[in-house]
């Protein structure tokens, strides 16, 4: 921080500069002495212009040393133009003009203007080095607080771990959509306050090789990607802002129930419902090539209810019925965070036009006196204002068409499912610019082979790269539609709507259906996503897609067991061919 703060300092310093500078006196000088200091590091060399001149004001000589207002920082081109041009005013003794302050006479420059590669040069570090700085020291801070009214609290109930938070006690528990801005608006300013100045300086610099423009150019673009994930999140908070959650008892109970109600914005257009899951999260922790520690969250549990009727509650907000039956079996919420917590979050979402509408609360599930054996989670609604969810709406959620019968053009019982591509944009385009920057990472090394080390990792990071963009690739323009008639069959695929893979079998060529795990992401607190495939093993152990990425476990066994129905497959003991976790 300390260091952000030295570069933010010595930024402000070069703007009063500047702006001082314009008020100075224009004062003819001669140069006396002029030289082009050159340091030579491992992979480049800086120059830097270095001169003496002499100039008279209000009767008295000076002498100054001053080129530019940051000489050090203007680049080799700027440095290396300005030496020829002081070098042949010096060699034909030709007079020059400097800039003088009237108020401090010995202070002169012969160059005023600010020009933008300096200030691009310290952006870097004032933005980024203080943004990490604060967000260390702070978060410390937070912690720190956080941790200490924990524990002050869990002296005093040691045996009621659900009121170690002043929320929970309470059973009124809001978003903490403020808090979840930070991390997203951290990150999006330190990439882009970093990667944008660079890339502008290597625009501005004309001799830059276009792989090294090209290089440096990724980063932006994955800072574009940053960007616009914030810009969403903030619409989403300046549209709906904070929400409530008002539990019916607290807590919620192992083998009992979670139920309340969670209180939205009244304006919520909800045509098509409230989609309300309950999840248990454990944290996983696992460890990267440098043996350092790595911290995610997967599901081990989750429930969902569709809530089509919502309540009026008298501040005008809209009421939405919450209930959940928590088996027997599922852990509860840790009351030591030191070793593998697990948390309980309530999710609720609705679709709208421009961003959906997200609420998360992490509430407390425990072991009480009112724990009983036997508790199952059902899927039939728990309450009057919710309703199952059929296929075809379940698969829509997913971005995923389905017709059936003649009402859609179908002979009568033909089932047919679309996947189209470009349903996981996001997931797609970020692998698809991590996987460029990978490879142009690759280029450039082929440019720039002088040592061993290139080589590992030329030959490293381009095959990764080129198959992070074909995996980004294939998210984005992969495409399904599996057409079943009666006993036939038929399954083509392709990219973007051109299907080059055309399949047709009977009922009798299929010897199971099976999940097959696809890809899974993480990022910080967020719980670990999965996407599965359904696929289906043939005559002679051929294996064909009929589904893929699919994210919700629920919408993944409704769809299961259809097709399971129509393949006359029996429908019980169904599980992954790989495991998912």
């Amino acid at each position: 921080m300390a260091g952000g703060l030295w570069a933010a300092w010595l930024l402000a310093v070069l703007f009063v500069d500047y702006f001082q500078a314009q008020s100075w006196v224009e004062t003819p000088a001669r140069i006396t002495s002029i030289d082009l200091n050159a340091q030579r590091g491992d992979d480049s060399t800086s120059y830097t212009v270095v001169a003496q001149y002499r100039y008279e004001f209000d009767g008295k000589d000076y002498t100054g040393d001053r080129v530019t207002l940051a000489t050090k920082l203007e680049g080799n081109d700027y440095n290396r133009r300005m030496h020829r041009e002081l070098k042949r005013q010096f060699e034909k003794r030709q007079p020059t003009s400097c800039f003088v302050n009237p108020d401090r006479p010995e202070r002169a420059v012969l160059d005023r203007q600010l020009r933008l590669r300096a200030v691009l040069f310290l952006l870097p570090f004032a933005i980024c080095f203080t943004l990490a700085g604060v967000f260390i020291v702070g978060g410390a801070h937070y912690a720190n607080r956080r941790e200490l009214r924990r524990t002050t609290r869990q002296s005093k109930h040691p045996d009621e771990p659900w009121r170690v938070r002043a929320d929970w006690e309470a059973g009124e528990i809001r978003t903490s959509t403020q808090t979840t801005l930070l991390a997203p608006a951290f990150f999006a300013l330190f990439w882009n306050g970093l990667s944008v100045p660079v890339f502008c300086i290597v625009l501005l610099d004309k001799g830059s090789e276009w792989w090294v423009v090209a290089l440096v150019g990724v980063f932006p673009l994955v800072g574009l990607f940053l960007f616009g994930s914030f810009v969403h999140q903030l619409l989403r908070y300046s549209r709906f802002g904070s929400s409530t959650f008002r539990m019916a008892s607290v807590p919620g109970v192992v083998g009992g129930e979670l139920a309340g109600v969670v209180l939205a914005p009244a304006g919520i257009r909800a045509d098509d419902g409230f989609l309300t899951k309950l999840a248990c999260l454990i944290t996983v922790i696992r460890r990267d090539s440098d043996g350092d520690p790595q911290t995610s969250l997967r599901t081990v549990w989750q429930d969902e209810r569709l809530v089509e009727r919502t309540l009026h509650d008298p501040s005008g907000q809209r009421g939405v019925p919450i209930r959940f039956a928590i088996p027997s079996e599922a852990r509860e919420t840790s009351r030591d965070e030191t070793e593998r917590p697990v948390v309980w979050r309530l999710i609720v979402e609705a679709r709208q036009t421009g961003p959906d509408y997200v609420a998360e609360f992490e509430v407390p599930v425990f072991l009480t006196e009112d724990s009983q054996d036997g508790v199952e989670a059902t899927s039939e609604p728990l309450t009057p204002y919710e309703r199952q969810m059929a296929l075809p709406e379940a698969l829509a959620r997913e971005g995923i068409r389905v017709s059936q019968g003649p009402a859609d053009g179908l002979p009568a019982g033909a089932l047919q499912i679309v996947c189209p591509p470009g349903r996981n944009f996001t997931s797609g385009s970020f692998l698809l610019l991590i996987g460029l920057l990978f490879a142009a990472v690759a280029i450039a090394c082929g440019f720039y082979l002088d040592a061993w080390i290139t080589w590992i990792l030329m030959l490293i990071l381009g095959p990764l790269g080129l198959l992070m963009v074909y995996g980004g690739l294939d998210i984005l323009l992969s495409c399904i539609e599996v057409l079943i008639d009666g006993d036939q069959w038929r399954v083509r695929s392709g990219w973007a709507g051109w299907y080059v893979r055309d399949m047709t079998f009977n009922v009798a060529d299929i010897r199971s259906l099976f999940t097959k795990h696809g890809m899974t992401s993480s990022s910080g607190d967020r719980p670990s996503r999965v996407w599965n495939h359904i696929q289906a093993r043939l005559v002679g152990n051929r294996k064909v897609t009929l589904v893929r990425d699919l994210a919700n476990r629920h919408t993944e066994a409704l769809l299961l067991a259809e097709l399971h129905r129509r393949a006359n497959l029996p429908t019980s003991g169904v599980t992954p061919e790989e495991p998912t976790a």
